[in-house]
């Protein structure tokens, strides 16, 4: 008769004690080869990322380069140089430290340093309308029997502005100072602003300042919601909002705009007078690269780039730093957007 094998309980221990030492070295294998994974796709995507030890350039909203500077300003002036010469806005976020941006936070500062106050100031006024943003347009850029709102202009002291100009009044009126001559009106402010700029290198790289009549620097305080006009500016422009809440830009580059932005120079002048796609179907086929600036960050807004500027609901103020233009890239635009050089382009000029 044959009998069953028996195996004592010593042996079957120590089977089970080798079985859990080769699990656990399996596990441990495991764990080491998904940790060596993981580690050189992490090193791969590191790689390809941009340093922002100085400056690099990415993608900022559509069709907007985001421009990151650090401490070390190396070769600014030349990588924006570039920019420029290209014709091409580019944001740079951050661009002034907060902490000089303090002294703009409140207007009691701005009353202490104007203390001056019989200067008058062209403050425009428009007319709050049913769409909750008030639209700065000129008359004559606006149909005879449209309803949108226009603004005209009231000389004002600045004191009085301040004190009005973040309420809406009963009957609706929006007081917007807007291009402010800050060299001729309120050249106590300039410390303040010289404190508050970008970077040297990015205003030296767009072009040099241009005369006083100019207008070199200008300042914009509003309390919005509140768009002005599709229009161009003839001189390079560095606008950084110092304080409150935002502006964004809708940009529309030189082609852009002489095809589908019905201009008109010898009737509009500098400005568009898109208003509604119902009344300029071809505006549809304008898309705009769109920005959005915050306390802090500055925007390159070239010559011959059309823009429209809505301003946030918050007490916003900016900040212009006009410089003056290359010739021979004036001349090239000019030439360009009129149709001269350019067999598409439509613009009246």
């Amino acid at each position: 008769m044959l009998k069953r094998p028996t195996v004592d309980d010593s042996m079957l221990q120590r089977s089970e004690s080798l079985w859990d030492c080769t699990i656990l070295s399996l596990g441990s294998i495991l764990i080491v080869a998904l940790a060596i994974f993981f580690a050189q796709i992490s090193s791969l995507f590191t790689i390809f990322q941009k340093p922002e030890s100085q400056f690099s350039s990415t993608g900022d909203n559509r069709g907007v380069t985001r421009l990151i500077v650090g401490d070390d300003f190396g070769n600014l002036k030349e990588h924006v140089a570039k920019f420029v010469d290209r014709n091409e806005p580019f944001v740079c976020r951050s661009c002034i430290d907060s902490m000089k941006l303090k002294f703009w936070s409140h207007d009691e500062n701005l009353r202490e340093v104007v203390s001056d106050d019989r200067t008058s100031l062209p403050i425009r006024i428009g007319r709050k309308e049913n769409n909750d943003r008030t639209m700065f347009a000129r008359r004559s850029d606006l149909a005879p029997n449209s309803e949108e709102s226009i603004y005209r202009e009231h000389e004002m002291s600045f004191h009085d502005f301040l004190s009005i100009y973040d309420e809406l009044l009963e009957n609706d009126l929006h007081y917007y100072g807007a291009q402010i001559n800050v060299i001729e009106s309120l050249p106590s402010l300039l410390p303040h602003i010289q404190r508050s700029a970008p970077p040297a290198a990015i205003l030296n790289a767009i072009g040099p300042t241009p005369p006083p009549k100019y207008r070199p620097i200008s300042i914009y305080m509003g309390k919005g919601p509140l768009t002005t006009q599709t229009h161009y500016d003839s001189l390079e422009n560095v606008v950084c909002v110092v304080a409150g809440g935002s502006k964004t830009f809708d940009l529309y580059d030189p082609a852009t705009s002489s095809l589908w932005l019905y201009v008109d120079r010898p009737k509009h002048g500098n400005a568009s007078p898109v208003t509604t796609q119902k009344k300029f179907p071809l505006s549809k086929f304008a898309i705009p690269s769109t920005v959005t600036l915050h306390p802090g960050d500055c925007l390159y807004l070239p010559v011959y780039w059309y823009h429209a500027v809505s301003t946030s609901a918050h007490r916003t103020i900016s900040i212009n730093w006009w410089r003056r233009p290359d010739h021979l890239k004036m001349s090239a635009l000019e030439n360009f957007f009129c149709g001269r050089e350019n067999e598409l382009g439509r613009a009246k000029c």
